[in-house]
Formats: structure tokens, C-alpha cells, sequence
């Protein structure tokens, strides 16, 4: 049952969310997460750490998918609440260069208030 309301809530969040590739969002969660775009996959890992999920491998010809992902609901199915969904899919070319970041972000900045900084990438 869990899992159905788990479901529910992303399918609700997807349709409500729109996918952001720019460095220029004020949403700071996914401001910090775009900031990648153009980095080694490998240093944005060392930052965020290991992906919840590695879901496509790089080859030639097609690009790597790894997501973040962050939930926390309560209230149950009836009245369920979302605390928080943060979901950061970082797409990769073979030479593991980050192509583009998609994000799905519900409340984010506030639970990553104290995180921010360090996950956002600092220019070289």
C-alpha cells in the first residue's frame, strides 16, 4: 500500500514539476543540481555521493542516466503529506562529461537549506 501511495505522489509531482536545465534557476535545490552541467560525473558523485540508482551505462552513441533521489511523506494514503521529493537525474556522455540535469523538487530548499553551498559546483 505503501508503495501505491509512493506511486501516487511521484506521478502527481512529475505532472506538477517541469524539468530545469539552466544555471540560471532561483529554485536553489536545482540550481545547485544544474551546476553540474559540463563536469565530470565523477566529481559531482564525490559531491552528492553515490546515486541511489545507476539506470543506463554511457556507450557510444547514447548517454548515461544516475539519479538522486530524496522522499519523506506522512499522513498515509488518504491525507498523505509530502515533507519533501528531491530527485536529480544526471544524464552522461561515454566520456562520463554530465550532458544535462533534470529535477523533480518539492520543498528541497528547505531540506537541503544547510547543504546547498556544498552541493552546488564552484567554477575553476
Amino acid at each position: 500500500m505503501r508503495n501505491l501511495w509512493i506511486i501516487a505522489i511521484l506521478s502527481l509531482v512529475g505532472c506538477a514539476a517541469s524539468v530545469h536545465d539552466s544555471v540560471s534557476d532561483t529554485d536553489a535545490f536545482r540550481a545547485a543540481a544544474v551546476s553540474w552541467v559540463g563536469a565530470p560525473l565523477d566529481d559531482m558523485v564525490k559531491v552528492w555521493g553515490e546515486p541511489n540508482r545507476r539506470i543506463i551505462d554511457a556507450e557510444p552513441g547514447r548517454n548515461g542516466l544516475v539519479r538522486w533521489q530524496s522522499s519523506k511523506g506522512r499522513g498515509g494514503v488518504q491525507g498523505g503529506k509530502v515533507d519533501h521529493l528531491c530527485s536529480v537525474e544526471a544524464r552522461f556522455d561515454i566520456n562520463r562529461t554530465v550532458t544535462r540535469v533534470d529535477t523533480i523538487a518539492q520543498n528541497c530548499d528547505k531540506r537541503y537549506v544547510d547543504e546547498i553551498y556544498a552541493l552546488t559546483r564552484r567554477a575553476e
